[in-house]
């Protein structure tokens, strides 16, 4: 049965089609299977063209590489990184024991379209009031039913889940939107962004759902203590 593993992945999702297998499309988790030669399970199934940073799986690995170094053992294609392995217990599952997730949302705002952060931000040059932005940000911050932030396509038990974070912030050519939660409905951070940037504009509630490419996936955290996150790397180096 082999070992017990968990692993963050980063990776630019903009070639694949999302991060679940589908037939006939390439996935991320498709690519990941055949390196490692095992079945692995996603803590988040991000769509088509969004990213990630943090995102987490775990498998069983039969393989003899030690794991501390099997990320850097494992051949992907340049927009896949396995940025850390860890050993976890039977029970784990990169899912199902998540305490929670985060993610940001990338806006860039000059007149001028950049072909550096194309993949990576949603380009719109009109006017936003960030303010109400922010204050409408931290209206959504607690435990509710955020079914009307969701779109139909995958179906759950409940639309009730945990804010803990929504904040909009400008920084130089970019404006974030950070939303940590306990868990998150079908393209609901898209949804939430898109409502930001109506509240922004001043336009009534028109159900908005941004484009895919300025969302990714930070961050994933557990019961001991968030997975590690290329961000991570990023900062001590």
């Amino acid at each position: 049965m082999g070992r017990h593993l968990a692993m963050s992945i980063a990776y630019d999702g903009t070639s694949y089609a999302g991060f679940q297998r589908q037939p006939g499309q390439v996935t991320i988790q498709q690519v990941l299977e055949e390196a490692l030669g095992a079945p692995v399970r996603g803590a988040g199934r991000t769509d088509a063209g969004v990213h990630a940073l943090g995102q987490v799986v775990d498998f069983w690995y039969e393989g003899t590489v030690p794991t501390e170094r099997l990320p850097r053992a494992l051949r992907l294609p340049d927009d896949i990184v396995a940025v850390a392995a860890w050993d976890v217990p039977d029970d784990f599952h990169a899912q199902r024991s998540a305490l929670g997730k985060a993610y940001r949302y990338l806006i860039w705002r000059p007149e001028v379209a950049s072909p550096f952060v194309a993949r990576y931000a949603w380009h719109y040059p009109g006017p936003l009031d960030v303010a109400r932005m922010q204050d409408f940000a931290a209206t959504l911050v607690g435990r509710r039913d955020f079914s009307a932030y969701s779109v139909t396509g995958r179906p759950v038990a409940s639309g009730i889940r945990t804010v803990t974070r929504c904040g909009v912030d400008a920084h130089g050519p970019f404006l974030t939107v950070r939303v940590d939660a306990d868990g998150f409905l079908y393209k609901m951070v898209r949804r939430i962004v898109g409502r930001l940037w109506e509240v922004g504009r001043d336009l009534p509630d028109l159900r908005t759902t941004v484009p895919a490419q300025g969302l990714c996936l930070m961050r994933v955290g557990y019961p001991e203590a968030p997975a590690p996150s290329l961000t991570d790397f990023l900062a001590t180096s």
